[in-house]
């Protein structure tokens, strides 16, 4: 078995052998010749020798590996003989290829409050190469234009491409986190291909409505006055609140609690 990188230039040479016929005259004269559709051709070099070339560009990640039958004819008469002979060629890798991801955009969600190193998901990226060629390693390259200190929120395993959340998030000061996953190959000039991930933080209800009339920060209740005539329907006063949370979550509902006599007084939306 012969071993050729798969870089090899066109007229390479990748073996060279002899052709012997015992018999003399137009007996012993001879030729060589291989299938057709190879990327290889036979040479005649000196003599009886033959070298075989390269004669297209070769590709291991679409041919590994060639047999290669050679067929030896003499030229005697009435009838010619042939010998063949197998030479196996196996195609090496060259770290052509670049590890690719699945798809150029990710989207990962991972809800607030979660806690400190919660997976969030995975990245995967294949290589076609061989070997130490198309191991992968994972890392989490800088952005420009985007805040550094949003990086110290994600981590990613760089064997697996695991991706974590460092710490725990809340909605109401961070709704997504953008970072950049770079793939690259193990060779001694590796390759690489870069995903963008975007991690989408989801709100949950964890905040109490705020109540901003009447003010909730006196030291004692707030007194309203209706007169004595006053029918029912009649508006004694109005309470505003705000929601604590996202626009998401905007609508509020109003109930009395506690009161001195509920069948007096209702609440209208």
């Amino acid at each position: 078995m012969s071993l050729i990188p798969e870089n090899s230039s066109p007229k390479t040479v990748v073996a060279l052998f002899s052709i012997k016929d015992l018999d003399s005259g137009e007996n012993g004269r001879t030729s060589c010749s291989i299938e057709d559709q190879l990327p290889f051709a036979l040479k005649p070099a000196f003599k009886n020798y033959y070298e075989l070339v390269t004669e297209k560009p070769l590709d291991r990640e679409k041919d590994s590996q060639y047999v290669i039958t050679i067929t030896a004819t003499d030229s005697g008469s009435p009838s010619s003989l042939t010998t063949t002979e197998d030479i196996t060629m196996q195609i090496s890798d060259i770290n052509y290829n670049a590890p690719l991801f699945n798809r150029a955009f990710c989207t990962m969600y991972v809800h607030e409050n979660n806690n400190p190193t919660a997976l969030i998901g995975p990245v995967t990226a294949v290589d076609q190469d061989l070997g130490q060629n198309a191991n992968v390693k994972y890392s989490i390259m800088p952005a420009r234009k985007v805040d550094q200190s949003l990086y110290s929120y994600i981590s990613i395993n760089s064997e697996n491409g695991n991706i974590y959340v460092l710490r725990s998030l809340d909605y109401e000061l961070i709704t997504n986190i953008d970072v950049l996953v770079q793939a690259s190959d193990f060779s001694s000039a590796p390759l690489s291909t870069n995903v963008t991930v975007h991690v989408t933080i989801t709100d949950e209800n964890d905040n109490s409505p705020v109540i901003l009339f009447p003010p909730q920060n006196s030291s004692s209740a707030s007194v309203d006055l209706a007169p004595r005539t006053a029918e029912a329907g009649c508006l004694v006063t109005k309470v505003v609140a705000v929601g604590g949370e996202s626009a998401q979550k905007p609508w509020l509902s109003y109930q009395l609690f506690g009161a001195t006599d509920s069948g007096l007084f209702m609440v209208e939306l």
